[in-house]
């Protein structure tokens, strides 16, 4: 009988330590800013396959100020290759503002309709086209291309709190998810969640879901 091992035990101990290499280096990889992540990628196809995984991306979006995050949906799917792309924007978009100099990437002259007017949490969505915000405790959607609302959606008996969205796929139509409360109950522990689908080819705005929480 040799005493040689077994191949097979020799591939599976190279393999587990194959395993342990990788994941030393993510751990490195958690501490590296966007610049040096994407020189690294470019070094060679094994580092590149190390930068793409999830948590590399998301240790970069952490590190940001939180105006700064993206807005996902907490139920909201995302292939590993979108979180590259979502912390490279963010980041990009925080230097932009935070330096002396910006540069715009895209101008756009938007109608508020009255000057005194205020627009409240306002997003660009990723179509690039149009823009969400609240505007005298309405949900508005602004095609910003043709100055056009496809989207005005008010409560008479509730203010709006807080929204975000989930953009379809297909570009073609975005819910978004509002939390507002009743008004004039001071403070309250009674919320109203609703989810609503916005088409944007027809204009039509389609109610999914109502919770009242309290």
């Amino acid at each position: 009988m040799s005493g040689a091992p077994d191949s097979r035990i020799l591939e599976r101990q190279a393999g587990n330590i194959s395993r342990l290499v990788d994941d030393a280096i993510v751990r490195v990889l958690l501490f590296c800013d966007t610049i040096a992540l994407l020189r690294l990628e470019q070094t060679c196809r094994y580092l590149k396959l190390l930068i793409a995984r999830r948590e590399v991306w998301i240790a970069v979006l952490h590190r940001l100020p939180r105006e700064s995050m993206p807005s996902i949906a907490p139920h909201e799917r995302r292939d590993e290759a979108d979180f590259r792309e979502l912390a490279i924007r963010a980041v990009r978009g925080y230097r932009n503002w935070t330096s002396n100099n910006p540069k715009p990437s895209r101008r756009v002259r938007l109608s508020v309709r009255e000057p005194s007017s205020v627009l409240a949490d306002p997003r660009l969505l990723p179509d690039k086209r149009h823009m969400v915000f609240i505007w005298k405790n309405k949900l508005c959607c602004l095609d910003v291309e043709q100055d056009v609302y496809v989207l005005e959606r008010g409560n008479n008996h509730a203010q709006f709190l807080f929204f975000t969205y989930s953009m379809n796929p297909t570009g073609e139509s975005v819910k978004i998810f509002i939390i507002s409360s009743p008004e004039g109950h001071g403070v309250t522990t009674t919320f109203l969640i609703e989810v609503i689908e916005l088409s944007f080819a027809s204009r039509r705005c389609t109610p999914v879901s109502t919770v009242v929480l309290n």
